[in-house]
């Protein structure tokens, strides 16, 4: 999406937690064409009154996304959400509620007239990229190529960039599974430290590399640049994740965040190689068309 596009979308993304790794997914691939999200997992505070947040948050977007699935369909909270929603886009004020299926469900009659996104294969790259390019276009996006400049430095990175990928994929595997095996423990902080510290490939060794490689082209592609402001925050979360804090609730949050992270980049960088291949076939196109 254009930047003046995208700086006036501000989505809600309605989801269970169940469904909370293919929500860490969207959010990244929303991240990464410059569109704001509100994400409850990571933007609810403590202290927050959870129904008075979560219901100004719905009156201050512009869509609600509706991930429809087995566990959505059963969750208070989601249908509470639903509710305002419909209540909102009632007011005929340009509010639009976007159902996504992950699940083979029925949507509820209150949005079953609505054109849904279809990501049941969402674990699929190519089906995942094609749907997100849809879900782009409803919220007046489109997708953009990339210029020569960019291409070029892909096709010499790739190698680093499946470096970064896999170090990425390494963390947010063992710590999103640690986090599950240990939450009755007070040693979460551990699930950090020896995926990031103490494994192959060394996490932070791979988040210098990918600043040094995003350092000469961020400033011209939104998706680069989106990922390059992970990079830091990526740092520090790790930090605190590996640290002991002493106290079980904020090594929960501290383990949720380096998961979270880990998700957008992961995702930022799957719809980069999508949208690099894509730009690339449209290149070599271009070039046969006018030899």
């Amino acid at each position: 999406m254009s930047d003046g596009g995208a700086s006036r979308v501000k989505v809600f993304i309605s989801y269970s937690s169940a469904d909370r790794e293919f929500a860490r997914f969207l959010d990244g691939s929303l991240a990464a064409a410059g569109v704001a999200t509100f994400l409850a997992e990571r933007d609810l505070k403590v202290g927050d009154s959870i129904p008075e947040r979560i219901f100004g948050e719905i009156a201050a977007a512009t869509s609600l996304i509706y991930i429809v699935s087995h566990a959505s369909m059963r969750s208070p909270w989601v249908r509470e959400e639903l509710g305002v929603a419909k209540i909102r886009s009632m007011e005929g004020k340009g509010f639009g509620i976007l159902p996504l299926l992950l699940d083979d469900v029925a949507l509820p009659p209150s949005v079953s007239h609505i054109k849904y996104a279809d990501f049941r294969d969402w674990r699929d790259a190519t089906s995942y990229r094609k749907t997100m390019l849809e879900l782009l276009r409803s919220l007046g996006g489109a997708p953009v190529l990339i210029g020569q400049r960019q291409i070029l430095w892909y096709l010499d990175n790739l190698d680093a960039l499946k470096f970064v990928k896999h170090a990425l994929s390494v963390l947010h595997t063992r710590t999103d599974t640690a986090a599950g095996y240990f939450q009755w423990f007070n040693s979460w902080h551990w699930s950090v430290k020896y995926a990031a510290y103490d494994d192959d490939p060394p996490f932070l060794s791979a988040m210098d590399r990918l600043e040094e490689l995003l350092a000469p082209v961020a400033d011209g592609d939104q998706r680069l640049r989106a990922l390059k402001e992970c990079i830091e925050p990526a740092k520090k979360a790790v930090a605190r994740g590996a640290r002991d804090p002493g106290d079980r609730a904020e090594s929960s949050r501290r383990i949720r965040e380096v998961v979270e992270i880990c998700a957008r980049m992961l995702a930022i960088l799957n719809d980069l190689e999508g949208d690099f291949e894509a730009s690339v076939h449209a290149a070599i196109a271009a070039r046969m068309d006018h030899p």
